[in-house]
């Protein structure tokens, strides 16, 4: 968005104080837990980063790191159990980071869910260890706001807390509680209608704003408008301009921001078990939100600890290999995400939603999500002939099996 002054800064602090009502809603959707700061203070509360990430579905980006080493994965054969196993049939894989490995040389980034997220723990203004549920350790390193920015914590006894990124310690994140009196604002739930077709979910407007206290910017008639999301009933496009509809039926013809104009950034809608559609300006049409919708995504709890991508690659010069994958040289957790595009649409799909993948040529690909929805998507690395391969690890080699993309028949995961 276009920078704003200093009146509708505080503006935003203010509307950030009022938001201490009950809204009758479950909110087991909010990122939520225990900021501790460099100086031993503790707060705990729900949390966003900046003025936008505030969800458990809401993506932490940033780039892997070098300085990450090696991990051990032991793989175990069937055994009768009164019978001791023998070398042979336990082997201990040295399972390469991408980052440490030989066989790509490109700059890696990194995408998870908070939701996937046990504890962030800050090195520097540039680098971060994350800490999965599963005690498996991740360093990464700038590549968005996300490292380096303030963090915001609803306390229970202090309100709201800001707290710049170079005086925390760590964060840890726990369930959030079904309700929260104090909390920054209501969700945007709506309807988002495209050239391909609607979407219902949680909305991202202009790949920022997510709460009913968040402003749309424009002009209208010349004059500059900062409307909050809770007042808006529908915006519809208008080429490079939105027609604003609010709550009382008011019509407002908005321009001149990334708001309202070309330049929007796109719309987000998370749906359960899909991931994240993004949504080009060019590609939409209407956004209807409503209001009444009591939602905030998945609770904390519901996101599983992460597994390995296990599963069998099938080639094309028939052959079939079954063990722990790594996909495009590079995504290797089930947290991680597969992106591709459809009519123009983007998909951002966590590997463990995914049942299969097949090529078709070399610009789209076959994704089969476990909910038995079938996508065609292309365009993007993952699902086209920029995809650098696969590798395989098996319990009968000590090297990975690499498989080229244009190789690849089918992957089937677990």
């Amino acid at each position: 968005m276009f920078k704003k002054n200093t009146i509708c800064f505080l503006f935003f602090l203010l509307v950030l104080s009022l938001s201490f009502a009950t809204y009758g809603q479950n909110d087991e959707g909010f990122i939520y837990g225990k900021l501790t700061t460099k100086a031993g203070n503790e707060y705990i509360g729900q949390m966003r980063w900046g003025k936008e990430e505030v969800f458990w579905n809401d993506i932490f980006n940033s780039v892997k790191s070098k300085g990450n080493k090696t991990v051990n994965v032991e793989i175990k054969v069937e055994h009768d159990e009164n019978t001791e196993l023998t070398k042979e049939e336990v082997h201990k894989w040295k399972l390469m980071e991408i980052w440490d490995d030989q066989y790509s040389g490109l700059v890696h980034q990194f995408t998870t869910r908070f939701g996937d997220i046990r504890s962030i723990i800050p090195l520097s203004n540039d680098y971060v260890t994350i800490i999965f549920k599963n005690g498996f350790e991740y360093k990464v390193r700038g590549g968005s706001n996300d490292v380096g920015t303030d963090i915001y914590v609803m306390d229970y006894e202090l309100g709201i807390i800001k707290i710049s990124w170079n005086n925390i310690a760590r964060i840890d994140f726990f369930d959030s509680p079904a309700t929260i009196k104090r909390k920054f604002g209501v969700p945007l739930y709506g309807t988002v209608r495209t050239n391909s077709g609607n979407w219902t979910g949680l909305v991202q407007w202009d790949n920022d704003e997510r709460l009913d206290i968040d402003l749309l910017d424009g002009y209208y008639q010349g004059t500059e408008l900062h409307i909050p999301f809770g007042q808006i009933k529908c915006i519809n496009k208008k080429d490079c301009k939105s027609e604003i509809v609010k709550s009382d039926d008011t019509h407002l013809i908005l321009s001149g921001t990334n708001d309202v104009n070309c330049e929007n950034r796109g719309i987000i809608v998370s749906i359960d078990d899909i991931g994240r559609i993004s949504i080009p300006w060019s590609s939409f049409q209407q956004l209807c939100l409503d209001h009444k919708k009591n939602v905030s995504g998945q609770p904390y709890r519901t996101y599983p600890e992460p597994r390995r991508l296990n599963g069998e690659v099938k080639t094309l010069d028939q052959k079939e290999w079954k063990g722990q994958i790594v996909f495009d040289m590079d995504e290797s957790w089930d947290l991680e995400h597969l992106e591709g595009n459809a009519e123009g649409i983007k998909y951002i799909i966590p590997f463990r939603y995914i049942s299969a993948i097949s090529p078709r040529n070399n610009n789209f690909t076959n994704v089969i999500l476990k909910n038995g929805q079938r996508l065609l998507l292309g365009d993007l690395q993952d699902v086209s002939d920029k995809n650098e391969g696969i590798l395989i690890y098996t319990d009968a080699r000590e090297e990975p099996i690499s498989v080229d993309w244009k190789n690849v028949d089918e992957i089937i995961f677990e």
